[in-house]
């Protein structure tokens, strides 16, 4: 990992779209790391200690939501971005103040962009 390039940990079931998101974000110059199996998140974002987390918030057994709430314990400050694309679950991430952002799904790759940039300044 170069000190230049932030780490975002990806989360998402959705191998390919994990991947696309993943493809994206090394062209823009992250260092982006992929975690599709659940049970493995937390042990990977302690390994990885990423700059910022892009999280589906529909992650069958559980949701993004509560798993934003466990990762919160060790990463009180790291921004995390949910991405879904059902209105009500929407709804519920925002009100959970738990991310800096709740887009769509798939989404708006410049605005998430810009999420992890205007973030990144902040000094995540």
């Amino acid at each position: 990992m170069s000190a230049l390039r932030k780490t975002v940990l990806i989360v998402d079931t959705d191998v390919g779209s994990a991947q696309l998101l993943h493809d994206m974000l090394d062209l823009d110059g992250f260092d982006p790391v992929v975690v599709s199996h659940l049970e493995s998140v937390k042990s990977i974002a302690l390994a990885v200690a990423p700059d910022a987390f892009v999280m589906t918030v529909m992650l069958p057994p559980t949701t993004g939501i509560e798993l934003a709430a466990e990762l919160r314990e060790s990463f009180e400050k790291t921004p995390m971005v949910a991405l879904t694309s059902s209105i009500l679950m929407r709804e519920l991430a925002e009100e959970s103040a738990l991310f800096v952002a709740v887009l769509g799904r798939p989404p708006d790759f410049s605005i998430l962009l810009d999420v992890l940039l205007e973030h990144s300044r902040e000094g995540v």
